[in-house]
């Protein structure tokens, strides 16, 4: 049974998200906040216990579909709740319509502009260079006519998202298009421009999938970081550029000290997660991206002793932070499932060995969604993932009327 409501205690509303929205849910409500969710009939926080779920119609444009809920539709319990985007569509909502909504709600931390900014990678990078950060070298390009000129690309390389959330509304769950040779190049820019994308050509970073580093932190008024966390990525699905599977956290002062000059130069307020790769070629880390919110793995950062949900809302809503000293080093999180979908390909690849990837979770595990407090988020889940496949494989045997022709093929999505 959640506590009692402390009198006055504002709500939380959180905007989209999953399995990071979740962790918030499970911090919060225990602690008597109530916790509203507007997200996706699909969304982990529609079956926990810990968020009550507002359903709302699926929408082409939800950014202003979500504003006409906050600003019109919304009960008055709602007003003065503490709104926590939990993905870029409600980052871009809050950045551009700041004014509109701080007049019922309360809204995360944040430099609108570096906001915005951070949310375009090509902005990202450039942000990156003037703070003297090593990123991937990128080649901006609007045509396929002005990327047929380009002389100095190596393959592979990748067509990379301007806005990753507008992408993947074209290409859900992916991140980017890789490109083995300059045909594949060039219809790949065709598809994407041809859909009114916005996109950069970027080099890829070589290297295994545990080369990838991230650094945690809250930056202040003063550009002071609130605590310092890093973790290091073991797996991930897809391979190669995708969610990760398996995560450790760890203590890794140049990765610190790398995430701390990004966002000082950035000019960054509030939550960030700076997401670095290590390139082989030369040692340096390189930066990835930047994300100011709450992200999938939010989860790792409370089971090692830093409760990043309850910091935030605490510092929005002027209540004494919790604890951010040390912290648990060597806490793995797993999702078993796309961890075993991971070692499949790295193993067919010859990348990794059954008995590699069995010792690798001889350690003691916590499962990123999965608690027997709190089953249904994993256990709907896994319902819906079921019928999603009996679908896939009815339509392969019963082919549908409108299906795409599966003979036409596309560069290689990751």
């Amino acid at each position: 049974m959640s506590a009692a409501m402390p009198p006055g205690l504002p709500s939380v509303i959180l905007i989209g998200g999953s399995a990071g929205a979740l962790s918030i849910a499970r911090s919060l409500r225990p602690r008597g906040v109530r916790v509203y969710a507007i997200a996706p009939r699909t969304s982990h926080l529609r079956f926990s216990r810990h968020s009550q779920w507002i359903p709302l119609p699926k929408a082409e444009d939800r950014q202003t579909q979500w504003l006409d809920f906050l600003m019109q539709r919304a009960g008055e319990e709602l007003r003065g709740a503490v709104v926590i985007p939990c993905e870029d569509d409600g980052l871009e909502l809050v950045a551009r319509r700041r004014s509109d909504l701080e007049r019922r709600y309360v809204l995360i931390e944040a430099n609108d502009a570096i906001l915005l900014a951070l949310l375009d990678k090509e902005a990202t990078y450039a942000l990156a260079r003037e703070a003297g950060v090593p990123a991937p070298r990128i080649w901006p390009v609007r045509s396929v006519e002005e990327a047929a000129s380009l002389r100095d690309l190596t393959y592979p390389c990748a067509v990379k998202p301007r806005h990753s959330h507008r992408f993947q509304r074209h290409f859900p769950f992916h991140k980017l298009l890789v490109t083995r040779n300059r045909d594949g190049l060039l219809d790949a820019l065709g598809l994407v421009f041809g859909r009114g994308l916005e996109v950069f050509i970027t080099e890829i970073i070589p290297g295994p999938e545990d080369a990838y580093r991230s650094y945690f932190t809250y930056m202040d008024e003063s550009g002071e970081p609130l605590f310092h966390f890093t973790k290091r990525k073991i797996r991930q699905f897809p391979n190669g550029c995708g969610l990760g599977t398996y995560h450790v956290s760890d203590w890794n002062p140049d990765v610190i000290t790398l995430g701390l000059q990004f966002l000082r130069g950035a000019r960054h307020r509030g939550m960030a997660n700076v997401e670095f790769k290590q390139d082989p070629r030369d040692g340096q880390l390189k930066l990835i991206e930047c994300n100011p919110r709450v992200v999938f793995i939010n989860e790792l950062l409370r089971l090692s002793g830093i409760d990043h949900s309850l910091l935030v809302y605490n510092r929005l809503v002027h209540r004494a932070l919790p604890p951010l000293g040390t912290y648990k080093v060597g806490v793995h999180v797993l999702r078993p499932v796309d961890d075993f979908r991971a070692f499949r390909v790295a193993h067919r690849r010859g990348e990794l060995s059954w008995s590699t990837w069995a010792r690798s979770l001889l350690r003691r595990q916590q499962l990123l969604v999965f608690r027997w407090t709190d089953p249904w988020p994993t256990l709907a889940r896994l319902g819906l993932g079921l019928r999603s496949r009996a679908v896939r494989i009815a339509s392969r045997i019963l082919p549908l009327r409108g299906a795409p022709d599966a003979t036409q093929r596309w560069p290689e999505i990751v």
